[in-house]
């Protein structure tokens, strides 16, 4: 009798599966269809809107922030130079989430203002560059995405594919690449060279690594970023101990694993771990190397359109920071600190030259995400872009972690407020004495933190809205001051 019922249910997930598929097909046919069916609007001035959005991006990459020596992303540096606004100090206090989580509000408006390219399995224009893997088939359903980050062609290809498909009307669409999130080494791409920048010796001691995991298990948070496979935790005895199980869901849990504590400590106290971070960084640069040559190059030159290139705004960003090992953090999720949460972020208007101004405020990402919603309806122009931005202006805005046990507040380009509830820490930072925030001046300027403290509680509401993802919500692990 079980048997027979959970045939059933699996017959009957499968039935939707396909009816879903056909309902989206059928909204994407509908569409397509009616990109050619409507007149030409371009008289009025209607401008298309590209936002293009990259996972795991440090901004210290790029020499508008900071970035010495060759340049490892050329062609989106000729992107920062020849924009039209350049941000200079934006932030996601959201660290896991990337731009959509705030723009795609506004994506029933725009389809009523005429702007929509429907999305490849969706019928609002966003594009993940890959699709989740465990989303596109039944069978797929416990695949750890992770492993199809690199996979980037057929998507990207459904990008350019379908801008010739809409001449006749505005869209707006908002791409979101994976490419820079790990796995580092690029196990689908031949001509990836994700080890670049790496010499013999240290193309040698990371295959020594790769091949041994067993006596290398002190290397598990560094092996993880390189590879995301559960193999390596599993090689580690104290991980082995818990006696995990060899399920799916199990196996993708161990790959958190990448910024539990305990085992970054252990790493960082290993031998060469100098050398293993210098690897790190350096297989990471590769990444960004190959993902500004193979992807965001022809998407920001809009695949060579001179057409699209005249009426298309484009705004690039990243979607949070991305921490190697300062402070002992890596990735992100789990950090207060600019290195997790600082957002490179330019936009280029068409029609507009000139050298970049850049917004040297404070701004949020969700600031960001009303902007470029005045860009797509056109209200904010080249004429107006710097009033429409005031009127977005915060001095204040929240950060967190996922698991909510760090409050944090930003004050105006000057203060930074951190509680680690846990241990009841307080830390405050003059960010403007202090940029990378290492000295904590909260037990001589108690008054300060307490105005902060009062601000966070004071601001909380306003960003209760933001959506969490998987993370904890907003009212979870609450300390009481």
């Amino acid at each position: 009798m079980k048997s027979r019922i959970s045939d059933g249910i699996v017959i009957l997930f499968l039935v939707g599966v396909i009816a879903t598929s056909f309902i989206y097909a059928g909204k994407i046919g509908i569409s397509l269809s009616q990109a050619h069916a409507r007149p030409d609007v371009r008289a009025d001035g209607k401008i298309n809107t590209l936002i293009v959005s990259v996972c795991s991006l440090r901004r210290d990459l790029l020499s508008e922030y900071g970035h010495q020596g060759p340049e490892v992303m050329p062609n989106l540096e000729r992107f920062f130079r020849e924009s039209s606004i350049v941000f200079s100090n934006l932030f996601n206090g959201i660290p896991w989430i990337s731009i959509i989580a705030f723009f795609d509000r506004f994506f029933p408006e725009l389809e009523d203002r005429g702007y929509i390219v429907p999305g490849p399995f969706t019928e609002y224009p966003y594009v993940r560059i890959p699709l989740n893997k465990s989303r596109q088939a039944y069978e797929f359903r416990d695949t750890n995405d992770s492993n199809w980050e690199k996979n980037y062609r057929g998507d990207l290809r459904w990008v350019k594919d379908s801008f010739p498909l809409h001449p006749n009307r505005p869209f707006t669409l908002v791409v979101h690449v994976k490419y820079m999130h790990y796995p580092l080494i690029d196990f689908f791409n031949p001509d990836s060279e994700w080890d670049h920048y790496l010499n013999d010796e240290e193309k040698a001691r990371l295959n020594e690594y790769l091949k041994n995991p067993s006596i290398y298990y002190s290397k598990l948070p560094f092996l993880l970023m390189m590879t995301s496979d559960p193999l390596y935790a599993l090689a580690h005895p104290a991980v082995r101990a818990q006696n995990p199980g060899d399920d799916a869901a199990t196996k993708t849990r161990l790959l958190g694993l990448v910024t539990n504590e305990r085992f970054i400590q252990e790493w960082k106290a290993s031998p060469d771990y100098e050398v293993d971070l210098r690897i790190l960084k350096k297989v990471y640069a590769a990444n960004a190397r190959y993902m500004d040559a193979k992807i965001i190059g022809p998407l920001l030159d809009l695949f060579g359109d001179e057409r699209l290139k005249s009426n298309t705004a484009i705004l690039f960003t990243g979607d949070h920071g991305e921490a190697h090992m300062e402070r002992d953090k890596l990735t992100h999720a789990t950090s207060a600190f600019d290195d997790a949460l600082a957002v490179p972020a330019a936009v280029l208007l068409p029609g507009d030259s000139g050298r970049p101004r850049r917004v040297k405020e404070q701004v949020h990402m969700h600031t960001l995400a009303d902007f470029m919603r005045d860009v797509a309806v056109g209200t904010a122009t080249t004429e107006n872009w710097e009033e429409k931005l005031a009127e977005l202006h915060e001095d204040v805005f929240l950060m967190r972690d996922c698991a909510n046990s760090l409050h944090a507040v930003r004050f105006k380009n000057r203060y930074k407020y951190i509680l680690d509830w846990a241990s009841g820490r307080r830390s405050l930072y003059d960010l403007e004495t202090d940029p990378e925030e290492r000295n904590d001046i909260a037990a001589t300027a108690p008054d300060k933190a307490a105005e902060l403290e009062a601000l966070y509680w004071a601001n909380l509401p306003r960003f209760k809205w933001i959506p969490l993802w998987r993370c904890a919500p907003w009212d979870a692990n609450s300390v009481s001051f």
